[in-house]
């Protein structure tokens, strides 16, 4: 079985400079020599101030119109991409009994998406996610009155996107130096380029690729048992939990994002564009994609008691434990508020200077506020998923069922319960354990003139 689907012409805004930086018609303000203030003769940059990164660029990446061709600089580039997804998938089930007293039962089920998602003004990238699940199941009658059952589950999914250039070729190619990739090789990206302030020129860019996958593995077991008045239950439940993803920041992640500002240096961001003169520069210090891992386990009983006739009472407890998730490479952080430091796993990477920076790490490099100490996870008191596991997980359950009347037509009923609700892990760099550090600059014009931070970091 598979779908296909079409995407619709896509319209983007954007100027295929002039190789001499030529200026004129490019929307926004008027642009001047940011080391002299006047104004660029016949509005024209000069070849050789022009910077090598935006020429090579426009030469090789950022597409020329094919829309409105008569020199116009809005919704004059149009692209028909499709967007082919294709699903494959089976489903396998067994039901036996193995005799009067058992009986089993499994399912497997497999599935495969593939599909090309649009990217703007890049090339697509090609989206695969496969997903298998396994269900086995056992239930036995112990005695006429007591049947255990014992379920095994397996969850696996599996995504990756494939993003046709790989980051650090375009680096290379634009000559872009002091970015650190060394988590970043064979990983498909293109630095950011934002110089839409004040033009309304489309940027051009794509963070980290690569792959993410969650895998679940769960053993429950149940016993009912009936006795005299009373019908009980009685259960466990494991579930080892497993996710793998792409550590990203945003923006070209590793391989740099460069904003050009139509305030900052000549007065038109274009302009700025073609100097090499980004407003702010950001480049993502990342470590190795993230690799997480639990296991929560359950414990719970009930009892419905026919106390009468017309009267039922249930009684249920159940106990939940979420101990944290662990990081396979260490790269996960904490903060303690009671004390103000940040603790990190016992074995873990080296922080990245940003980081460190970000939390004035001790001995500190501003007396402004107090430094931050980083201790270990033995050093806190703490298991390497850097926060204690609470035990206190109880939850109570009871339910009344009511007959006032010598038949079943009417029946009241009242009940009252506890839950208890984890809060998703998911790894993100917003998470106070899963804090990547970014490096960012800036380049102004101060009193003493251009300070030039161009793209060299």
């Amino acid at each position: 079985m598979f779908t296909r689907n079409f995407s619709g012409p896509r319209v983007f805004t954007f100027h295929f400079h002039h190789p001499a930086g030529d200026l004129n018609g490019v929307p926004g303000q008027f642009a001047v020599d940011p080391l002299s203030g006047a104004p660029f003769p016949d509005n024209i940059i000069p070849p050789a101030r022009i910077n090598s990164v935006p020429r090579i660029l426009f030469e090789k990446y950022y597409p020329l119109p094919n829309y409105n061709t008569d020199g116009a600089t809005f919704n004059n580039y149009r692209s028909l991409v499709p967007t082919s997804i294709y699903t494959d998938g089976y489903d396998v089930r067994i039901d036996h009994f193995l005799s009067s007293r058992q009986q089993i039962f499994g399912r497997w089920s497999w599935k495969k998406i593939s599909q090309l998602s649009p990217w703007e003004l890049l090339p697509p990238s090609h989206i695969g996610e496969y997903q298998r699940n396994l269900v086995a199941s056992h239930n036995l009658l112990l005695r006429p009155n007591i049947i255990n059952e014992f379920r095994f589950g397996f969850g696996l999914y599996l995504g990756r996107e494939r993003f046709p250039i790989l980051g650090a070729d375009v680096v290379a190619t634009l000559g872009l130096v002091g970015l650190d990739l060394s988590h970043a090789q064979g990983t498909g990206g293109f630095p950011l380029f934002d110089f839409s302030d004040g033009t309304g020129f489309w940027h051009i860019g794509h963070g980290r690729d690569g792959p993410w996958s969650s895998r679940n593995w769960q053993f429950t077991d149940n016993l009912s048992w009936i006795r005299g008045r009373h019908s009980m239950k009685f259960g466990a439940d494991i579930r080892r939990i497993g996710w793998q993803g792409v550590l990203g920041f945003g923006g070209g992640d590793d391989f740099g994002s460069f904003f050009f500002s139509q305030g900052a240096f000549s007065g038109n961001a274009f302009a700025d564009l073609l100097l090499g003169l980004p407003y702010v520069t950001e480049y993502g210090h990342l470590g190795p994609n993230f690799n997480e891992t639990t296991a929560d386990y359950y414990f719970y009983g009930q009892d419905q008691w026919q106390v009468t006739d017309r009267l039922t009472v249930s009684l249920g407890l159940r106990w939940s434990i979420y101990p944290p998730m662990t990081e396979a490479s260490g790269n996960i952080t904490n903060w303690d508020p009671a004390t103000g430091n940040v603790i990190v796993p016992d074995h873990t990477l080296p922080a990245a200077p940003g980081f460190l920076a970000g939390i004035n790490a001790c001995p500190g490099t501003t007396t402004a506020f107090p430094c931050t100490k980083i201790i270990t996870a033995s050093q806190a008191g703490v298991g390497p998923g850097l926060r204690r596991t609470f035990y206190g997980n109880l939850a109570r359950r009871v339910s009344i069922a009511w007959r006032p009347f010598a038949d079943n037509r009417t029946v009241v009923r009242t009940g009252f319960g506890e839950f208890n609700q984890t809060i998703p892990e998911a790894p993100s760099p917003d998470r106070p354990a899963s804090i990547p550090a970014i490096c960012a600059t800036s380049t102004i014009i101060g009193v003493q003139g251009l300070r030039r931070n161009t793209f060299c970091p």
